[in-house]
């Protein structure tokens, strides 16, 4: 009886630590922040007018508008949004990483509808407005309302940042992103 309660106890002990020492030495606890609508059907509003192809890769000339550069590793266009905290945003992100590996945009519009940055420059030259720029050319979810896109022109990801924990996950997926690159 105490034979068999030692070899059970032994067992008890032995084979959690063999699978944490199995699973430490070859197993590999890494994710990936896949690109989206890189495969089958892009599905978009009927008001955009214009068919999608897979793979989607936003149009250079609306990135080139919105001062996307291909020197930047990702750059992440924030849309307007009351309910943001835009220092909670800016501390979060811009303190973390350089200008090389994250470019932050805001997206506004002015009284008469004009799409602009930041810095308060009209941004895109043709007569486009923000929700034809959200639901058109990045494919925005509802209820989102920032989108990573990177070197190769492709969505990594929809954010809504009046959301902590969004905000959260995107910190993180930016670090997961940044260290497949």
């Amino acid at each position: 009886m105490k034979i068999k309660q030692t070899v059970i106890l032994l067992v008890a002990f032995v084979l959690p630590i063999g699978i944490f020492v199995f699973l430490k030495t070859l197993g590999k606890n890494e994710f990936d922040v896949a690109p989206l609508h890189q495969e089958g059907s892009v599905s978009v509003s009927t008001e955009c007018g214009v068919s999608y192809q897979s793979p989607y890769f936003v149009p250079l000339n609306v990135l080139s508008d919105l001062r996307w550069s291909k020197e930047d590793s990702l750059n992440l266009y924030v849309f307007d949004n009351p309910l943001m905290d835009d220092k909670a945003v800016t501390n979060k992100l811009a303190g973390a990483y350089s200008d090389q590996e994250l470019q932050l945009h805001k997206i506004t519009t002015d009284s008469l509808g004009t799409v602009r940055s930041e810095d308060k420059d009209p941004i895109v030259k043709d007569a486009v407005s923000i929700e034809q720029l959200q639901e058109c050319f990045f494919l925005l979810e509802h209820k989102k309302n920032a989108v990573l896109v990177d070197t190769r022109q492709r969505i990594r990801g929809y954010y809504d940042l009046s959301s902590r924990e969004e905000l959260d996950r995107l910190a993180v997926e930016i670090k997961i992103i940044l260290k497949k690159y």
